[in-house]
């Protein structure tokens, strides 16, 4: 058992986790303990990080895609869809290639009538 003592006493990692008591950093020390309290800046930067990911999200949603939607391209292709009948946000992702072609084939049968 000495030799346990000695690495111990003189900070070597004896247990295998890599850091041994005396070379842990006070951060460390903190996320050590139970319940892994933080400090009240990691707190803050949290949930400034949650309010501007909020705030981003939100104007997007609101500003940006209504204005997208406006554009006369966006605005004649909603057009053309509510006149057919077909609800765009009950079509899949994994449909979208396959309804392009139609919609191109549907615009030539338009054109030619």
């Amino acid at each position: 058992m000495p030799a346990y003592n000695d690495a111990r006493a003189n900070g070597v990692c004896v247990n295998g986790t890599g850091a041994s008591d005396k070379r842990r950093s006070g951060k460390q020390m903190i996320d050590a303990q139970p319940g892994g309290t933080q400090s009240r800046r990691d707190q803050t930067a949290r949930l400034l990080a949650l309010f501007a990911s909020t705030v981003g999200l939100a104007v997007i949603w609101l500003v940006v895609l209504p204005a997208y939607a406006k554009q006369p391209a966006m605005n004649q292709h909603l057009n053309w869809l509510n006149d057919q009948g077909i609800d765009p946000s009950a079509m899949y992702y994994t449909e979208l290639e396959v309804m392009e072609e139609i919609l191109q084939r549907q615009r030539i049968k338009e054109l030619q009538r």
